[in-house]
């Protein structure tokens, strides 16, 4: 297994350093060591950059990449993916956390099912200071996990592996500045290629002001879009798409009792429509 060389692509901006130095010394410690980590700077801070430089020359497998002409977080993944040697691909936030041993549980399952090409895992939520607030993300067999893509996205990005060869064939379409990794995956998971393992391999930071109110519109209608455009390629029905999307947006922008109140009241709606698109999906 050691013989795989796995590339960690992992793009920054801007952000704490502290936030930053745990990212990295968690890719760093992995009990897997033959890794690609490669930073991908956007623009980094000063602060930031004198760090790159520091755990640069503390350790080889560290790679620098200049992407400061990158337009959008699209052409920087793509820029990483290009410039990669790994046969396996991974990606971090700058904020976001590895377990000690989630590369060596990736390459276990990609290994004992050699028709995976795309692998996610569950992830603990956590907030600005670290601390634990929750857990994401569901157990998905690959019939599942294809599922599920006609109507969100079901991975968690700082979760995901990829073999290189599918990126190779596949890049991130830079016209997304919002939901790039959902409109990947829509064109990408096929059903027999991807699961979503039980075990939780990334701590996820969020906080109340990651995302802007206008970029959380932005990232709504991309997924909106995205979602529409999946189940008419898998031939849904046109009803079908309808409901679903009026209700995932109502979903998306409705919050707290108000989002609880709406979903008792379309559960019904919501279950019948999503029979008949498992019978498309599994019969046809």
């Amino acid at each position: 297994m050691e013989r795989d060389l796995v590339s960690i692509l992992l793009p920054i901006r801007d952000g704490k350093v502290e936030h930053f130095d745990a990212s990295l010394n968690s890719i760093v410690n992995q009990t897997y060591s033959n890794l690609e980590i490669m930073i991908l700077d956007n623009g980094a801070s000063e602060k930031i950059k004198n760090h790159i430089s520091w755990a640069k020359k503390l350790d080889r497998r560290i790679r620098v990449i200049n992407v400061e002409c990158c337009k959008n977080l699209a052409e920087v993944l793509n820029q990483g993916i290009k410039k990669a040697n790994g046969t396996i691909l991974m990606r971090q936030d700058a904020d976001d956390i590895s377990y000690p041993k989630r590369v060596e549980t990736t390459l276990y399952y990609m290994h004992k099912d050699s028709d995976l090409e795309i692998l996610g895992t569950r992830a603990e939520v956590i907030d600005e200071e670290g601390k634990k607030i929750g857990l994401m993300g569901k157990k998905r067999s690959k019939l599942g996990t294809y599922a599920a893509l006609a109507i969100a996205n079901p991975f968690i990005h700082s979760s995901i592996a990829v073999k290189k060869n599918v990126l190779n064939r596949n890049k991130y379409n830079e016209n997304y500045t919002t939901a790039q990794d959902y409109e990947l995956w829509s064109r990408i998971v096929k059903r027999d290629n991807s699961v979503i393992i039980e075990e939780k391999q990334i701590r996820y930071r969020i906080s109340e002001d990651s995302i802007t109110n206008k970029k959380r519109d932005d990232q709504i209608e991309s997924h909106i879009k995205i979602s529409n455009n999946t189940m008419k390629k898998r031939g849904y029905a046109s009803w079908h798409i309808s409901g679903l999307i009026l209700m995932r947006q109502c979903l998306l922008r409705k919050k707290g009792k108000e989002k609880t109140n709406y979903i008792n009241r379309i559960k019904y709606i919501s279950q019948a429509i999503a029979y008949k698109c498992i019978d498309k999906i599994m019969f046809s």
